[in-house]
């Protein structure tokens, strides 16, 4: 798969799973990959993870699965849709992927502030 920024690899599993979700929420998350792809660690022979959240509606949080060796292209092995007590672990751990701040910020504009004074 090709965006603006790199191009990697989908397995059949991971695309099994994206094309479950709705394609708001599958376009988010490939542009969310595509921005990050050549942040991530290279390792060779190894499976490695990171989260991330959509903030397309409510929240989705979701982990990704993955093999990126030195002098290959990434490949995105299977996606797995968590909660946010998962992602905060991942967060813990450094294993996410960083939200740009203009998303965050135009979520936060259309949420909606219920007082529960009474």
């Amino acid at each position: 798969m090709y965006t603006e920024e790199t191009s990697f690899y989908i397995d059949y599993k991971f695309d099994i799973e994206l094309s479950k979700l709705s394609e708001e929420l599958e376009n988010d998350i490939i542009r969310q990959i595509g921005k990050s792809i050549k942040t991530l660690p290279k390792r060779d022979y190894t499976t490695q993870y990171i989260g991330g959240v959509s903030l397309i509606g409510e929240p989705v949080y979701f982990m990704i699965e993955y093999i990126n060796e030195y002098n290959r292209e990434a490949v995105l092995m299977k996606l797995t849709i968590t909660d946010s007590d998962t992602y905060l672990d991942l967060i813990n751990i450094s294993k996410t992927i960083k939200n740009d701040s203009k998303n965050i910020k135009r979520r936060r504009r259309n949420t909606v502030k219920v007082d529960n004074k009474k």
